[in-house]
């Protein structure tokens, strides 16, 4: 009882301060008053956007993924803030600017999930940045969004790791999390905040499509790099 006023509550105050953070004309980075929600004209020049889609390739998959921008400033800052110091109101920003700049097809889409964290890593930082990505997502488009996937251990922090490293770190320690026939032949988009060498997106899409998935494409607010193919 006493866990359950405790969660009651910390929504109750993250609801608060989102309504009063969102009232704000000036803008999250720069302070200056803006004409747009959350971030002025002049800041969002500076987004370096991702002019296309490009795709994972690796044995027989080639998967279909989108970014907003690279990972350089003025997201990057945002991504940080959102990750790292405590600001899970940045992902709505994050989302807005997504939405303003980035063209999906969501009428083709059943489902929205995101990349998952362990239940441990999730209470140490409190809330996991992806799922609140895809909650705004999913939102703003009126699609369910399912818990689909679970992470069963805790591996190194993919910062600092080179792409063989990373592809090592994170090999097999994605599960599904519910019943395979529950997105038997569905449409699913993954969200995560960066994508670098893709391979956490890969086996994040690889476990829905060989449990019976129709399609998988990854959605991400920042990408690391400029090739328009990712092979791991």
């Amino acid at each position: 009882m006493a866990n359950k006023f405790k969660v009651a509550i910390k929504y109750l105050y993250e609801g608060v301060l989102e309504n009063l953070f969102f009232t704000s004309e000036t803008c999250i980075l720069c302070n200056e008053y803006s004409y747009e929600p959350y971030i002025c004209n002049k800041c969002l020049a500076e987004i370096s956007l991702c002019e296309s889609n490009y795709y994972i390739n690796k044995d027989d998959y080639n998967i279909a993924c989108s970014s907003l921008a690279y990972y350089a400033y003025p997201i990057k800052d945002i991504i940080l803030g959102l990750k790292f110091k405590n600001n899970p109101m940045y992902a709505k920003i994050l989302v807005y600017i997504f939405d303003k700049y980035v063209k999906i097809d969501w009428e083709l889409v059943d489902y929205i999930t995101y990349v998952p964290m362990t239940k441990k890593d999730k209470v140490k930082r409190g809330y996991n940045q992806s799922e609140l990505l895809a909650k705004h997502l999913s939102d703003a488009h009126n699609i369910t969004m399912i818990d689909a996937l679970m992470k069963f251990k805790s591996t190194e922090e993919q910062v600092g790791l080179n792409r063989n490293e990373r592809f090592n770190n994170i090999k097999g320690v994605f599960k599904l999390s519910l019943d395979k026939n529950f997105i038997k032949d569905k449409r699913i988009v993954i969200v995560d905040d960066v994508i670098t060498t893709g391979a956490t997106s890969f086996y994040c899409s690889k476990e829905l499509l060989n449990n019976g998935a129709k399609s998988v494409e990854i959605c991400t607010i920042a990408k690391s790099g400029n090739k328009s193919t990712i092979t791991i």
